[in-house]
Parts: C-alpha cells; sequence; structure tokens
C-alpha cells in the first residue's frame, strides 16, 4: 500500500526539522550536555501538534459546523501557529514536571536542572524560522490568504476551487502567509543580530519568549483585518481569533512588565 503524499505536511516536517536543529544548537551552547534535549522535543511537539489544531478549530469553527469529520484532517492545513506554541510550552513544562523527580532527569550531566523559562527562551532561535517555513505550506493548500487585489505588488493566485463562497470569480488576494513570513524571518534576524553583540535579555528570565508572543500577536492581530475567511464577533469588526490575540497580548506584556520590574529589584 502507497502512502498519499501531502505537499503540506512534507512542508511542516521541514519546518519542524529545521526549527529543532536550531534549537538544538543553542542549546548545545548554554548546556554542555543535551543528554534530555530530545525527550523535551518530541513531549513539546505531541502537545504543539494536538493545541495548534484544537486552536485553529475552535477559533475558525465556522468551518467545520456543516462538515465536523475534517477537524481530524490536518493533512488540509489549519495548523494554528499560536495553539501550536503554547500546547509545546505545555509540552515542556509537563515534561519537566514528569521528569524532574526521575533519577535521569535530576539535572542535565552537569548538576544543574533544566529550567522552563529557559528551554522557552531558547525556543526563540528556531521557532520564528520554523514558522516562516511552515507558512510555505499555506501556499501549497492555497489558504491563508486575504482580501482581493488587483494592483497589490505582493498578490497570490487562487485557483477556483479553492476560493472563498461569494470570491468564484475573484482571482487574486493579499497573501496573508507571505506577510507573515517576512514578519518572523525579520524577527529572527533581529534575534541573531542582538545575539551577536549580546544585547539580548539574559536567557532563562523568559524575557525573551515574552517579547515574541507580544510581537507575533501584534502582528496577527493586523494581518487578520485583512482575512476574509474568519469567524466574526458579531457586536465587533473582529475576529474570534484576534479578541484572543488582544488578551494574549495584553497578558503577555503584563508578564514581560513585572517580569523587568522584578529583574531590576535584585
Amino acid at each position: 500500500m502507497i502512502l498519499p503524499f501531502h505537499l503540506y505536511g512534507f512542508i511542516v516536517g521541514i519546518a519542524v526539522v529545521v526549527a529543532t536543529t536550531l534549537i538544538e544548537k543553542q542549546y548545545k551552547k548554554i548546556r554542555s550536555s543535551e543528554k534530555y534535549f530530545w525527550k523535551i522535543i518530541i513531549t513539546s511537539l505531541v502537545f504543539g501538534i494536538i493545541g495548534a489544531r484544537l486552536w485553529h478549530v475552535a477559533t475558525d469553527y465556522n468551518l467545520y459546523i456543516d462538515n465536523f469529520k475534517e477537524v481530524f484532517f490536518i493533512w488540509n492545513g489549519g495548523l494554528s501557529i499560536f495553539g501550536g506554541i503554547l500546547g509545546g510550552a505545555m509540552g515542556v513544562y509537563l515534561s519537566l514536571c514528569f521528569f524532574q523527580n526521575s533519577n535521569f532527569f535530576k539535572s542535565d550531566g552537569v548538576g544543574k536542572k533544566i529550567q522552563f523559562l529557559e528551554f522557552l527562551d531558547i525556543a526563540i532561535f528556531g521557532l520564528p524560522i520554523g514558522q516562516a517555513i511552515g507558512r510555505l505550506g499555506n501556499f501549497a493548500n492555497q489558504e491563508l490568504y486575504g482580501i482581493p487585489t488587483n494592483g497589490s505588488i505582493f498578490r497570490v493566485y487562487i485557483s477556483p476551487e479553492n476560493r472563498l463562497l461569494g470570491y468564484e470569480n475573484i482571482e487574486y488576494y493579499h497573501p496573508l502567509f507571505f506577510y507573515e513570513m517576512v514578519a518572523t524571518i525579520g524577527f529572527s534576524i533581529a534575534i541573531y543580530y542582538l545575539n551577536s553583540k549580546k544585547k539580548l535579555p539574559k536567557i532563562g528570565t523568559g524575557k525573551l519568549f515574552l517579547i515574541y508572543t507580544v510581537f507575533y500577536s501584534a502582528i496577527r492581530f493586523f494581518l487578520d483585518f485583512i482575512r476574509i475567511d474568519k469567524a466574526m464577533l458579531s457586536w465587533t469588526n473582529m475576529g474570534v481569533n484576534q479578541v484572543v490575540l488582544l488578551i494574549i497580548a495584553f497578558f503577555s506584556l503584563t508578564l514581560l512588565l513585572l517580569n523587568s520590574y522584578k529583574l531590576k529589584k535584585k
């Protein structure tokens, strides 16, 4: 039996490999041993995939009301990056909690336990690049596009079968996935540049992870204004996902400010 090939899944797989490789490289710079790295990564990947799908279904439920079985067809697209981030973070936390007191996870070989915030900060060295590559899967599936455009320099052709109801005769749309790719790649370039100049927040404080959470929340919030396939809140001109993103951005920014204040007090 020949298994079907899904380009979306292949691209997501490449994104995972690249992101993991970059995270591992940074991890090795901080820790002398990667003895427990893969235990954490595998757990976070499992929870990340589950979280990515659950977030997408919850915030874009309008896409599945009439065909619930498609909730399980992840090869057709629909893996929310924010859900993946939160699910992956939960996987990291649970793996540390579960193994922390076991004989094989008490330290990384140098007598120092792995910290939750430390791993989240390290993940930012690979996560944005992985996200950017993963967005190519949206291009392959012809999804995550914005409002119609003819005059824009950046536009993407959408096949008739992938056009939304009411847009059957319109060919070109804003490529939201491309805009997000540019933003996340730009963030990664800035991270590596500042790291080379030793101007990044200290790894292990959680500040780097929170900075990216605020940044990405803001990017997605504004991009979703030109997205046409989102579930809307009837009493606003915003989508469900945008409201959730605002809450996350506010919560993350609050934690970031509190974090900075506590570090200054020490």
